[in-house]
C-alpha cells in the first residue's frame, strides 16, 4: 500500500529531519497547503504513513510523513 498523495516533494524542516516527535493536533504545511497531524497508521504491518486533516479539502489523508513540514 502506498499513501495516495505520496510524491517527491522537498520542504525546509520535514518530520525526519528535524526528528520531530509528532503530537495529535500539530499544525503541518504540505505542498502548500495547511492541515492538523492527527496520528500516524501502519497499513499490512509494514508501511507506516502520517494521518492529516487537510483544511482546505476539508478532509483525512494518509501522507508519506517526511514529505509533511512542521508550521511553526
Amino acid at each position: 500500500f502506498v499513501c495516495w498523495r505520496h510524491q517527491t516533494y522537498r520542504h525546509r524542516r520535514t518530520l525526519l529531519d528535524e526528528g520531530t516527535m509528532m503530537k495529535e493536533g500539530t499544525l503541518i504545511k504540505f505542498k502548500g497547503e495547511l492541515g492538523i497531524f492527527l496520528g500516524l497508521k501502519t497499513f499490512d504491518g509494514t508501511y507506516t504513513c502520517s494521518e492529516v486533516y487537510m483544511m482546505e479539502q476539508k478532509e483525512i489523508s494518509a501522507i508519506q510523513s517526511d514529505l509533511l513540514e512542521v508550521v511553526q
